[in-house]
């Protein structure tokens, strides 16, 4: 089908989308649009055409002036040297409606007695909860104020992502909820509207990252997590080989970009890695890096990993983890690698589910 839907969004890929009308206090008719850029990276990312997938992503960034900076990034304070139990959470306030995180959100009315039912999932009923493993990833990240003042867990996870009713023993306080809930979409519910997000900048940077590593260029997309897509990371070679730059180029380093690969616009100065919006300054950290490593191929799979992290971090609960996996897994041709993270988050029959999800017949609705 990949073949089939790209000859058909391809004669819309310039076709520039109506302006902007208001539907309501809440949302904007542009918010509602599936850019025909995104919708056919995607596809190019599934069929395993990276080029194209990576400059189809390129131009939606270039063309729209998305970008990721120092706006969206939660911090810890520090005082002497040291962790306060202070901090802010910028980074969930990119949850609500007018925020300009957003590329496409399926909005609704809850006028007319439709009930907010991803809300009532999360937010009420806690049908939907993290799994430890969720909550794992983020508490396993480390947080950097510099190379060596460090602290564990990522700010995106607890007041970011999820919440922890817990931490009301510490304040001597009393609740009758004890579970963690998901916090992330709380500001996407409003008196009228409702709204689920589908795509977003971090994820499209996450993509853009996933396709230009399988081009062959990892140190470009750990770039896109840890430095931030800029002329200045650009143009340092330890951070950004020229062979991931330039099509081709001479002994002193001049040559041609790759037209996915030029952040030259003073757009992206102020760029900052998608890891940065919950683990602080990793531009500075000596151990968040890629290793030296066997082969070109070794470094692409361990970037690719990395970015599959990222992802269950950055874009946490949003719908995205299981096709995610079977992506990675069946480019690698290798069921185990999406069969053992689900199976992880099941405390019964950890060893049944990652069996039968090791058959690829098995991630599919059956056909009766």
């Amino acid at each position: 089908m990949a073949d089939v839907l790209i000859q058909d969004l391809l004669p819309w890929v310039d076709i520039k989308e109506p302006e902007n009308i208001s539907i309501g206090e809440d949302v904007n008719s542009g918010q509602l649009f599936f850019p025909v850029p995104f919708v056919l990276g995607e596809l190019y990312l599934w069929k395993g055409d990276y080029e194209n997938a990576a400059r189809q992503y390129y131009q939606l960034i270039y063309d729209n002036n998305y970008i990721i900076d120092q706006r969206s990034r939660s911090s810890w304070i520090v005082e002497n040297n040291a962790f306060t139990e202070s901090r802010y959470i910028n980074w969930w306030a990119m949850f609500d409606f007018n925020e300009n995180e957003h590329i496409t959100m399926l909005a609704g009315s809850i006028e007319h007695g439709e009930g907010v039912l991803l809300d009532t999932l999360i937010n009420k009923n806690h049908e939907l909860t993290p799994s430890k493993v969720a909550v794992q990833y983020f508490d396993n990240q480390i947080y950097y104020h510099t190379a060596n003042i460090t602290k564990e867990g990522d700010l995106r996870g607890q007041y970011g992502s999820y919440f922890d009713y817990s931490y009301l023993a510490d304040l001597n306080r009393t609740s009758s909820r004890s579970e963690n809930y998901i916090y992330k979409f709380q500001n996407l519910v409003s008196k009228t509207t409702k709204a689920v997000p589908v795509y977003r900048i971090g994820l499209l940077y996450l993509r853009y990252a996933e396709a230009v590593n399988r081009t062959g260029k990892p140190a470009l997309a750990f770039a896109t997590l840890k430095n931030g897509l800029s002329a200045a990371t650009l143009s340092v070679d330890t951070l950004v080989p020229p062979s991931e730059r330039f099509m081709s180029f001479d002994s002193e380093g001049n040559g041609v970009l790759y037209d996915y690969v030029n952040f030259a616009d003073e757009l992206f100065d102020e760029s900052i890695g998608v890891h940065e919006r919950g683990c602080g300054d990793v531009h500075l950290a000596k151990d968040f890096i890629i290793p030296p490593l066997g082969s070109k191929n070794d470094s692409i799979n361990y970037v690719e990993d990395k970015i599959v992290e990222e992802l269950a971090l950055e874009t946490a609960f949003e719908g995205n983890r299981f096709s995610d996996l079977m992506r990675i897994a069946l480019r690698r041709n290798d069921p185990a690698y999406l069969a053992k993270r689900v199976a992880s988050k099941h405390t019964d029959y950890k060893a049944e589910i990652e069996a039968k999800l090791s058959d690829v017949n098995n991630w599919y609705l059956p056909k009766e």
